[in-house]
This record gives structure tokens, sequence and C-alpha cells, in this order.
């Protein structure tokens, strides 16, 4: 299928692969999608560059302290990897739904559809869309206008943000679209609009259509608003343009607003505001953020968990439906923004043609596209026989920074398919490290029998389930960590093992870290270990916190578990595990807690996680008291022995991924699985510790 995207400050048109469509959404396959000009062309001039990190003080400083951990070599990987990703775009279509997901119950294949949300309603052919970002469209609609839902719901709720009363007088500044939507909003619900723009040809559009506007670079706002008004001024003022200006315009607002009046932002000007008229008249300011409650929410976006009715009247998807009724009843009318229409296969041109001004909207058109194909791309790369084929499953930020590279070191490997859920992100990851194959969905991947070994990489949730599948079809599985995130999934696992020949490892990495294996030699008879996580602070709607990610201990702590169990050789016998409480909302009960192990063989082990601490200090700190002799690992940097008094190791930071990797690949090539065997015993007592602790 064809999605139109950003790629070194041009829009070209890019083959991609279907997206998958997961179970609280749909498939749609576009007929019109929108283009948010303003919005979209400034996408384009931002295009990030080198330069642009550079100079960016936050950039710069992130890129340091990469560098500083990782070495070079993989912080320029990370940023080439960063820099050439091409960009999806767009958020506001219309379309026909060819797909319905497992818990959408009020929607059926073949119904018209008009989609929002930035990443979901893209301009693509083919866009999964959740529940709360789409709603159903009546019958007879004109499609071409539906297609500027997600757009109108923006004006739309800056009006709600004003809360104008019928009579009331409401200056819109700006007359693109975003303020010819909200002129006409005002005007169909009793409200006296007035609009200003520098644009003639805007200001005309609307005069023949009887809207109450000017040219604000040809007359005195003031002295129009006071006649208006009679003296008192505006009750609110919506502030629809984009536009540098030094704070002209805002103030201006502050102007012509009347005491305890409302002045709402939904375009983007500067904000250099003199006070003094805001506290002379008591003024409320407000940004309007979007297409309403629920943007930016991943819960109500991403899963789909609507607010209470009651509590939350209008949310990004009530929105939505209001517009459609608004152009249904043709209280809207957006037919001017229909004329520009040009094909998929035409979009550099198209976009060309608004940058250089010839046009002032742009819808995108797509052409019908075959259902049944689309299953796989080949990229035309060619395989080399006797190589170990990899398969990889969720290529995302990490496995493409850390595992694709250390992957590519190892001969013996061949990158040879790819999925993902999506599409851009699997073309062009696939395009860069020159897989062989792209495929619709994991299944695709996974019964494709040149496969030997399947990566997955995906967020939590689905490892245990594609971690049974792939060991079903009889692959060779590495999972980064955690390897599940429930019981069942785990019990299952195991009875799979038994029947399965094939190598399962998880992303353990650490107990294969050249700092661990200096000192796993000169431990002897019993040991104390005290390891400190820095954590850091994750935000509660991160998707590592919530059902995707399991939390921080089966997400992220599994790693130091199975460490202590590497460094012991023994099970545990018994523990103790105290969430800390904190003062601030801020936390959550896995974000901080001490665990204190006692192992069978008499070992001790203390592992204290926080996310209250601070940056300045390592992440990882691991003390191990053995019979007189200190040794302590310093952020898998450097090892100190202090009996010693010297440093035994020291280099740039390895947790042992590129390890892992060799022994993996050992045990493939060999077949003797003792290693891999005894590794992945201590992953699955880490998980089940794991799986203890946060029940």
């Amino acid at each position: 299928m064809k999605q139109a995207v950003i790629k070194k400050g041009k829009v070209i048109s890019e083959e991609v692969i279907f997206p998958e469509c997961f179970n609280d959404g749909v498939l749609v396959k576009t007929i019109y999608s929108a283009v948010s000009v303003g919005t979209e062309l400034s996408a384009l001039k931002s295009n990030v560059s080198l330069l642009s990190a550079i100079i960016n003080p936050r950039l710069l400083k992130k890129i340091i302290d990469y560098t500083k951990k990782h070495g070079f070599g993989k912080t320029k990987n990370a940023v080439n990897i960063k820099l050439n990703l091409p960009t999806g775009f767009g958020y506001s279509c219309v379309g026909e739904v060819i797909k319905v997901g497992h818990n959408i119950r009020d929607i059926e294949v073949g119904d018209f559809v008009a989609c929002g949300g930035a990443g979901f309603a893209n301009h693509a052919q083919v866009n999964y869309v959740p529940k709360n970002l789409f709603v159903k469209l009546p019958e007879n609609i004109d499609l071409k206008q539906a297609a500027y839902t997600t757009i109108s719901s923006i004006a739309l709720q800056g009006v709600r943000q004003a809360d104008p009363k019928i009579g009331e007088y409401v200056v819109v500044y700006g007359l693109g679209i975003l303020g010819n939507i909200t002129l006409q909003i005002l005007k169909a619900n009793g409200i006296n609009a007035i609009g200003f723009d520098v644009d003639q040809t805007k200001v005309d559009q609307l005069s023949h259509k009887n809207f109450c506007v000017y040219n604000s670079s040809k007359i005195n706002i003031t002295n129009i608003i006071d006649k208006l008004t009679f003296g008192h001024g505006a009750d609110s003022i919506i502030i629809t343009a984009s536009t540098k200006d030094n704070g002209k315009i805002i103030n201006e607002a502050f102007d012509i607003c009347r005491k305890k009046g409302t002045v709402v932002l939904v375009g983007v000007v500067d904000l250099n505001i003199n006070r003094n008229k805001m506290y002379a008249k008591e003024l409320n300011f407000k940004i309007s953020t979007s297409y309403g409650p629920g943007r930016y929410d991943p819960i109500y976006e991403e899963f789909g968990v609507d607010y209470p009715y009651g509590y939350v009247r209008w949310t990004e998807n009530r929105n939505m439906q209001t517009v459609v009724n608004l152009i249904k009843s043709k209280a809207l009318d957006l037919s001017d923004f229909t004329k520009n229409i040009f094909n998929t296969n035409r979009v550099t041109g198209a976009f060309e043609k608004l940058q250089n001004r010839d046009i002032d909207h742009l819808l995108i058109e797509y052409d019908n596209i075959n259902l049944t194909d689309n299953k796989t791309i080949e990229l035309g790369f060619k395989s080399k026989s006797g190589k170990i084929k990899v398969g990889i499953i969720g290529p995302g930020s990490f496995v493409k920074s850390m595992h694709i590279p250390n992957i590519k070191k190892l001969s013996d490997f061949e990158l040879y398919g790819l999925s993902d859920s999506n599409p851009l992100n699997a073309k062009s990851v696939a395009e860069q490290n020159q897989f062989k194959k792209i495929y619709s969905n994991s299944n695709e991947l996974l019964n494709d029998e040149k496969i030997d070994l399947v990566l997955i990489g995906t967020r939590h949730e689905n490892h245990g389930e594609l971690v049974l599948k792939a060991l079903k079809h009889k692959k060779n599985v590495f999972v980064e960590k955690p390897l599940c995130l429930k019981k069942d999934e785990l019990e299952k696992i195991k009875q799979e093992l038994i029947k399965s020949r094939n190598i399962l490892m998880v992303g353990h990495n650490r107990s294969y870290a050249p700092t661990i294996n200096q000192i796993k030699t000169n431990l002897i008879g019993t040991k104390i270990i005290q390891y400190t996580v820095n954590a850091g602070y994750v935000p509660k709607e991160h998707w590592t916190q919530n059902k995707q990610g399991g939390g921080r201990i089966i997400g992220e702590c599994v790693h130091f578990f199975d460490l202590c169990f590497y460094l012991t050789d023994s099970k545990i016998r018994r523990y103790s595990f105290n969430k800390i409480s904190t003062t601030s909302d801020k936390y959550i009960n896995d974000d901080n807690f001490s665990l204190n192990i006692e192992f069978e063989n008499g070992d001790l082990a203390n592992i204290i996680y926080t996310a209250m601490g601070d940056s300045n200090l390592p992440k990882e700190n691991i003390k191990i008291f053995n019979q007189g002799d200190i040794f302590e690992i310093k952020d898998f940097i450097e090892v100190y022995d202090y009996s010693k008094n010297k440093t035994l190791f020291k280099g740039t930071q390895d947790k042992g991924h590129l390890e892992e990797l060799k022994v993996l690949l050992d045990a493939i090539k060999t077949g003797n699985k003792k290693e891999i065997n005894y590794r992945l015993k201590n992953a699955i007592n880490a998980t089940q510790l794991a799986l203890e602790l946060t029940k």
C-alpha cells in the first residue's frame, strides 16, 4: 500500500505493508485524507538534521551522555537511525472499515468512518484506528467534507473553551481553515462572530457568505470592536492564527476583550504577554489542546478507555461526532476546502504547490486497493545460503539501536524477515539493514520455513504469546525481557520447552557483561550482594507502566533478579519485599522498593530500586562482599577491587548484549544447549520472582 511520508525534507509516496488490526480498533481503507496546511508544512520545515541536534542544548547533552556510556560508534549509529527515518504524518481522514477488532461491537465491515489522531489517521491507503479515534458516518454525507472532521474538531474545542452564550460577541483572529470553521460554528449557535485576517482573499471568501470579517491591516481593530459591542469589548477572543508577531496579536486580544472576558489560543503566536493588560480586566487566558479531552492520553487514545459521559461531556470522540452532525445538517460547509484533490501518487507535487502558495488547501485521494495483496514485501536483497536467518517481530528503538547492529557484527547471522505493527517503521528498518522480506503480521513471519531464529522485541504484553507461537512453529527464539507477564503464560512456556528441541533465550544480558565475568571466577564461598538501581523517573502514563509493559518490576527488575541468580548459583530460600510509600503522587508503588533475598546456599542479596534519584548518579552500582574481598561494579563500566585497592577493569559501558548473541549463535550452530539452558533456568526463576512480587 501507499503512504505519504516526509523524508529528508520532502514529501514522497512510500510503498509499505498493511498495518495489523488489534482488538480495540479497526482497519480503515482510506478514501480521502485532509491536509492540515499549517501543521504539516511546519513539519516539513522542522525536519531534524544532525546540525539542529548539535545546536540544541537539550539534545546535545543527551548525545554527550550517551557517548560517555556507550562509546562513539554506538552513539553515531543511534543518531543515524533517528536522522534517516522517514516520518509519517496526517491526522484527519475518512474511509471504509475493512476489518474489525475483537472488542469492537458497534461497527461493521463496510461502514464509513471519519478518523483522527496523529500516528493513526495517516496519509496512507490503510490505517489502524483505535475505537475512540473514529466515528461512524451517516448515509449520504459528503465524504470529502467529512475528511476534515478531526481538523474541524480543533476549531470546535476552541469554541468550547471560550464557552460563548447566545448573543455574545466573539472575535476570531486568523481566517485560515481553523478560523473559517470557528466562525461557522459560532454563527450556527447564535453568536455574533467577528473575524480578522491580513489576507484579503480569505476575508473576501467569508464576506461573500455574509460573515462579519475585516482585513486587520486596513482598519483599526479597537475602533471596530468598540462600535460593534457598544464600547463594552468582545466577550471572548479565539486566536486561530499562526504567526511570529512578538506578542502583537495576544496583547491586542487583551485590549479588545471586555472585563472578565476570555482569550483562547488555538493557533501558534508569540506569548510575549503584557501582564498589566490581563490584570486590569481580570481576564481568563486559555490554551486549547487540539481536538478535545483525551488527546495525548494513551489510555484514552490507544486503549479505548472512555471518560464518563457525566463528568467529561465533550471528549475528543464526542467532538468528532458533533462535527459530523454539523456537516450532515449543512450547518458546517467545508466545500471550499474540497476543490484541490491530488492522488497519493502525486503528493510530492501537491506539497510543492502548498509550499509555493499556489494552493491553500489540499485533499489526498487514494486508489482502491486489493485487500488480498500486501501480505509480504520482497525487498530484492539477496539471501545467502548457509546463514542463520533471523526474523524480527517488533523492531522498536532498542532493537534498532542495539540488537540489529550486533546481529550484523556476527557473520553467521542474516537479517531475513521483519514484522511490525507500524508499517512505515518496518519499511524503514528493513531497507536500512537489507532485510529480505517484510511481513504484514507476526503469523506470516512465523509461517516462513526459511527463518531459523525469531527475535521478539514487541511491547511486553505480547512476549508470552509470541514465544509460545514461535516454539510451536519450531523456531529458535530470542525474546527481549520480560519473558512474559502472566503466570499461566510462564507455565505454558515451561510445558512447551519440555516438548521443544529448539532454543529459547531471554534478553537478560547483564550476566554476559565483561565486568561481571571479570569477577565471577574470583567469587568463592558465601557472598553478600548489594545492588543499587537509580532507575530514574518514568511517568505513570508511559506504556511500560500500563498493561502493555506490566510495570517496572516485571518489565525491568527481572534483569537484576537474573543477575543475582547467576552470581549466587542458588535458589531462593526466602525473601522480604518492601515497597516504599512516598508523599508524591508522581510515583506508583513499583517505582521504589527494597528486596532482601536469602539463598539456599547462604548467600544474601539486597536490591534497592528507586525512581527518586538524580541522573547525575550512575544507574547501577553493585558491591559484592566475599571472604574478605570487596568488588564494586560501577554501571558496567568499571570493576574495582577494594582489597587490592586497584581497578581490575575499565572500558565503555557494556551490559553484555553482543556476548549473549555470541552464546546464542554458538548453541544454534553446535546444538549444545547446556549454557543456554543454565541461563534460561535463571531467567525463568527471575520471571517467577517478578510475577510473585507484582501479584
